[in-house]
């Protein structure tokens, strides 16, 4: 088992992306060395010359070699097709005109040789791409055919080659075709893979976070209460939750309409998720109320955090629509007990914010 391993590694690196590029370079090699057979097995019935035969076989595999050995190598990195496709294709067609001047009786069976090596590697090019190889495989094969047609007019007879010249073009046009088509095809299922993943990554985040504010909502944050909760279970880690509610909310409302209100949710949570540190999650709880987790926190540091946001937005003053705005809020913040519940956490920090309004508002009650 670790000789095979290692064996792959040799014959196809250990890169992803190599591996994949050279596990195809390979088949190709073992497609045309098949061919290679075949002409072989045509020679044992005396149906073609066996003089260029050898000397094609090794050509052939050696060239194919090459280009494997470029790609194992890595210098098919610094080319615009690493998988080297089009050098490949160039070469195999070179091969199979070279077959078909020397296959006599058999020529014919090379151009099935021809429409394997076609439907393999056309698929991988582009539409450009695809046109330039289908029009070096006509030229190829087109002067091929008419040097043996006045060379060996016995065995490659004009109105044969003629017929064949024609297939191979109905062929050649056809297999480009298809491989468009393909295309085609390959770009719409990308197109609508890409459309499907935007689609559920807005599902997710409609399931996840505010409408209106974008911020995460009560569910997705009673889920990741719930979560560090269960993590300082295991851990000693202390963290703190906050219920943060806006003062005279009301007045906001009732003075400039719903619009402008809603306006002045968005504009604070925006604001407010840039003050507050990147390890903190911010949600809207509901109305005009939001709740803060702060992680890996103690109570004094997480009331600090606190004053100092309260302190910023009482200070200046947002500006919605040209209409400038004082905001305040009052919150309560306290530290979870090991043992409680995570709605028990809250409790407490809603009975605290409740005592900071009653007191005054524009204040942090901890507990």
């Amino acid at each position: 088992m670790d000789f095979l391993r290692a064996l792959s590694d040799v014959l196809l690196s250990r890169d992803r992306r190599q591996r994949i590029r050279l596990a195809q370079a390979w088949l190709a090699c073992l497609l045309l060395f098949a061919c290679i057979v075949l002409l072989h097995l045509a020679n044992a019935f005396d149906l073609i010359d066996p003089a260029p035969l050898w000397w094609w076989s090794a050509a052939s595999i050696a060239g194919m070699l090459v280009l494997i050995g470029l790609i194992r190598s890595g210098l098919n990195r610094r080319l615009r097709d690493p998988a080297m496709t089009v050098p490949q294709m160039l070469y195999a067609v070179l091969c199979a005109a070279w077959a078909y001047s020397f296959a006599g009786y058999a020529h014919g069976m090379v151009c099935v040789i021809l429409a394997v090596i076609l439907m393999f590697g056309m698929f991988g090019l582009t539409i450009r791409q695809i046109a330039w190889v289908a029009s070096y495989v006509i030229l190829m094969f087109g002067l091929v055919m008419v040097m043996q047609v006045r060379q060996d007019p016995v065995r490659y007879p004009a109105g044969l080659e003629a017929v064949y010249f024609l297939m191979l073009c109905i062929m050649v046009v056809g297999v480009g075709l298809l491989t468009v088509r393909l295309h085609s095809m390959r770009d719409r299922l990308r197109s609508q893979k890409l459309e499907l993943e935007a689609a559920v990554a807005h599902i997710h985040r409609l399931a996840t976070h505010d409408e209106l504010t974008g911020l995460v909502n009560r569910r997705n944050m009673q889920e990741l209460l719930e979560g560090e909760c269960q993590r300082s279970e295991r851990g000693t880690q202390d963290w703190c939750v906050a219920l943060i509610d806006l003062d005279h909310f009301k007045a906001v409302n009732d003075g400039h309409g719903h619009a402008i209100g809603d306006e002045v949710l968005r504009a604070l949570s925006r604001h407010a998720n840039t003050l507050v540190r990147k390890s903190d999650v911010l949600s809207r709880w509901g109305g005009e109320e939001f709740v803060l987790l702060l992680p890996n926190t103690g109570i004094d540091t997480a009331q600090v955090s606190l004053d100092r946001l309260r302190e910023h937005f009482h200070a200046n003053p947002l500006v919605v629509q040209e209409i400038s705005l004082p905001l305040s809020f009052s919150a309560g913040v306290t530290q979870h007990l090991r043992g409680e519940t995570v709605a028990q956490t809250l409790e407490r920090a809603d009975k605290l914010c409740y005592l900071a309004k009653t007191l005054g508002r524009n204040r942090v009650e901890k507990g």
